[in-house]
């Protein structure tokens, strides 16, 4: 859309127009699309000689200064004594329950094509055919209307009339976007040492429509390097909406400052910050039916004018904005979050909603070719998108619902086929616990499919059944991991576990390259960004590397001299750990006692910390540090970094775990942060999915090791190693303890303003 111009489709024109109603969560089938195209397949096929399904038809007009153009198919066209326009719905709603004014958008939507094709061949009189389609009886049933092409005219009239305002509004609103995107300016004095490249790049890339891989470590300003060139292409037809995802909550924070700063600055903007359902859900369970509530109940007879009010009065549609919005004209928040991203020219929100195929946003997928796509912290989509990609299937979870649905015959006989195939491929196993590797199980594959087929109809009818909850956890855990298995290639492989005589089959994605191309590539441009982004090429490599991408590394915008940087070339290999124990301890109180100030020391696991932190107490009883637990909650993560921002104390020390919450993503600046210890090289604990991912990569004629531990560890050394320089004013010390610092291979993957200084042996009291 640019300058006055509207184009939409019918459907969408009229289910905003004329959808209302409460919000209907209920289940619905896992391939209710598919379903239907099937069902509209059968009813075209089914007509006689004559008739013509799939019509494009479209009409282009002016109406109150805006230009629309709407367009779309219709589902049939036939003459019988006149033109017969026919829309055809599918449903498995019985057809004694649906009378004309079931939906009023079904017969709008026929009365639209209607109008459009009496009007382009000049025809006094159409007819306008509504069929539904039951999928379980295969019946039909059907309401047909003549209409004057001047009723028509007065119909397709007051449908634009009830839309206009809205129309109008977006129109409005979009224009103040492009003129102020255009007009806006770069909101310092000058630009950081390598913040003009990197946002030139990223302008090119969006502009080109290619995917753009940046390292830019911290201190360059990647928020603002990526979000301000995005609205300048988008004001130069760069796309019109973006997408900004990323796996922090904190970054989402620094995403929001950027935006109000640009908005102090001139830009006129809308950009909404999606939040999870269950972190903005009113009610106590997240069941968005009518008969659970009043934000649900009557939704869609509300919910545009909220929308109005919302994008005429908001800019940062904020959790708490939607959160008062939806309380004051008593809507579903989360809902209402998603309806108001269709209208905003940013989207702020999670790496799950763009490639997680559980939870993707559907309702975009028709605009991805003009959206443009900001990975931020990108060094994390890997392990995410490996997780997103795979699915797992208990044979407990199976057995458990089988024993209380003995009286649903076909569906305990369908449990029974699956329970069977596990049977059989417990087959594989000794006495004892373990993993093994087996081809993509067909068979169970198969007999769960059959199971989800029949499932379907019982989740429609039995929501107050007792066992409904647990029934529907299974279903969806089935359903994913048939989704999954539809996009089985090599890069999967399937692992088999028995452990405490239970039974599990996951179905892992060790390569999620070529899932990462398809849904990036999908979409205008993609930038890729982060502070760590190296190894460069191992992540162009794993996030599906494309021709026509381009490339960025970037060196830090501060002093070199800033950051000391010290090796302690001791063996902090499993093996090794109890002997080097306690020389680690002295050089850690060594270091966090020389100056005065606060430190962070960063491990590779709770039980390595508190060994470390024992033995420095049996020769230091003066020391103290505050212990990261396990599971802390957002409130005490708040707190534990207070006490290094506020807490009057001139020196402490924090001991937390390296890749875990305090590793990204947090701001110490100044005096706040003295130094930081790292402790080993970050290599992922060896585990059976880690060992098949360097072997999958040693296949491949690439070293399986690097791909599956190095790289990985050396991106949490650097994640938090970067806590300690912030701004050009920071000065800080880096204690990296571990032999293998000081090797070739680690060596090539340190940032190259590094300079090491190696530490020998400490002399404590």
């Amino acid at each position: 859309m640019s300058n006055n111009l509207i184009e939409i489709s019918v459907r969408n024109l009229v289910e905003f127009v004329y959808k209302g109603g409460s919000i209907d969560n209920s289940f619905r089938d896992k391939d209710a699309m598919a379903e239907g195209i099937k069902a509209h397949q059968i009813m075209q096929k089914s007509r006689g000689e004559g008739f013509q399904s799939e019509v494009s038809l479209k009409y282009e007009f002016q109406f109150e200064g805006i230009d629309f153009i709407i367009k779309g198919r219709c589902d049939g066209l036939y003459f019988d004594e006149i033109y017969v326009i026919e829309e055809m719905k599918s449903t498995r709603v019985s057809l004694s329950e649906i009378n004309e004014g079931y939906n009023m958008a079904h017969l709008a939507q026929g009365k639209m094509y209607g109008y459009f094709y009496a009007l382009e061949n000049k025809l006094k009189k159409i007819a306008i055919k509504l069929t539904y389609y039951n999928i379980e009886s295969g019946k039909e049933k059907s309401f047909f209307e003549k209409c004057d092409f001047e009723n028509l005219e007065d119909f397709f009239h007051n449908t634009i009339v009830k839309y206009i305002k809205y129309g109008k509004l977006k129109v409005y609103l979009y224009n103040k976007f492009l003129y102020s995107s255009e007009r806006l300016n770069f909101p310092f004095p000058k630009y950081r040492r390598g913040q003009r490249e990197m946002a030139v790049l990223v302008y090119k890339a969006i502009i080109e429509k290619n995917r753009l891989f940046i390292n830019a470590p911290t201190g360059i300003g990647k928020t603002m390097s990526t979000i301000f060139p995005t609205i300048k292409a988008m004001g130069k037809d760069g796309g019109e909406r973006f997408f900004y995802i990323t796996a922090k909550t904190i970054t989402r924070t620094v995403a929001e400052k950027t935006l109000n700063l640009l908005i102090e600055n001139g830009l006129d903007i809308r950009c909404v910050f999606l939040t999870a359902k269950e972190k903005i859900c009113f009610k106590e369970e997240c069941n968005c039916n009518k008969e659970y509530g009043e934000f649900a109940s009557g939704y869609y007879d509300r919910i545009n004018e909220v929308i109005y009010d919302i994008l005429k009065n908001q800019r940062i549609i904020n959790k708490k904005v939607i959160e008062n919005y939806a309380r004051n004209f008593k809507v579903c928040p989360f809902e209402l979050s998603l309806d108001v991203s269709l209208y905003t020219e940013g989207v702020v929100c999670d790496y799950n909603y763009i490639f997680d195929p559980r939870v993707s946003l559907k309702r975009m997928s028709n605009l991805s070719e003009d959206r443009i796509l900001l990975v931020d912290e990108a060094h994390n989509l890997v392990d995410r998108t490996r997780d997103m990609f795979s699915a797992m299937v208990d044979k407990g979870n199976i057995l458990s619902l089988r024993r209380k649905i003995k009286n649903e015959k076909i569906l305990y006989k369908r449990l029974t086929a699956v329970n069977r195939e596990f049977l059989n491929l417990k087959k594989f196993f000794q006495e004892k616990d373990e993993e093994i590797i087996i081809d993509i199980p067909e068979k169970l594959v198969y007999s769960i499919q059959r199971f989800l087929d029949d499932a379907d109809q019982w989740l429609k009818v039995n929501g107050n059944d007792p066992n409904y909850k647990e029934f529907m956890e299974l279903y969806f855990e089935l359903s994913s991991f048939i989704r999954i298995s539809r996009v089985y290639d090599d890069n999967f492989t399937s692992i088999l576990t028995k452990k405490n005589n239970d039974i599990y089959v996951k179905l892992y994605c060790m390569n999620p390259s070529e899932l990462i191309k398809y849904i990036t590539l999908q979409n205008r441009s993609t930038v890729f960004f982060s502070a760590t982004l190296l190894p460069h090429q191992y992540f162009r490599r794993i996030f599906g590397e494309h021709e026509s991408d381009k490339s960025l590394i970037l060196k830090s915008p501060f002093n070199p001299d800033n950051l000391k940087v010290n090796v302690a070339p001791l063996s902090t290999r499993y093996k090794d750990r109890k002997s080097t124990a306690k020389e680690i301890g002295d050089q850690i109180y060594r270091f966090v006692n020389r100056n005065t100030g606060n430190y962070l020391v960063f491990f590779p696991s709770y039980a390595y910390m508190t060994d470390i932190y024992e033995n420095i107490l049996e020769s230091h009883e003066d020391f103290y540090a505050d212990m990261q637990t396990r599971d802390m909650t957002e409130l005490e993560r708040e707190e534990y970094l207070e006490k290094f921002i506020f807490d009057p104390i001139s020196s402490r020390v924090g001991f937390v775990t390296l890749g875990g919450i305090f590793s990204e993503g947090i701001d110490l600046i100044g005096n706040r942060l003295s130094g930081v210890v790292v402790i080993g090289v970050g290599i992922p604990q060896i585990c059976f999915e880690r060992e098949l991912i360097r072997e999958f990569y040693n296949k491949q004629g690439m070293n399986g090791y690097d791909y599956s531990y190095t790289f990985p560890g050396m991106n949490k050394v650097l994640q938090g190693a970067g806590r300690l320089i912030r701004t050009e004013n920071d000065f800080g010390d880096l204690l990296l303890v571990g032999d293998r610092y000081l090797s070739r291979k680690y060596k090539n993957i340190m940032p190259e303003d590094w300079k090491i200084r190696v530490i020998k042996k400490c002399k404590t009291g």
